[in-house]
């Protein structure tokens, strides 16, 4: 696996302690930081918008939302 695979897994699986943790705008930067990486992962895409939802910000949900086309 590649050097940005392995910095995009990491950068995922901390959104997702962040996001167990409450912790929304963390967890929010976490998947963005794992989408610069590699763009098109779906599951990141999916836990950046369930997170932007849970922290209560519809705005930045309907860009993330828009950007999955």
């Amino acid at each position: 696996e590649s050097s940005a695979g392995r910095m995009h897994m990491a950068w995922y699986n901390l959104g997702n302690q962040y996001r167990e943790l409450e912790r929304w705008d963390e967890a929010i930067d976490a998947y963005q930081q794992s989408l610069r990486l590699v763009p098109d992962a779906v599951s990141t895409r999916n836990n950046l918008a369930l997170a932007y939802e849970l922290a209560g910000r519809r705005d930045a949900l309907l860009v993330a939302r828009d950007r999955l086309g």
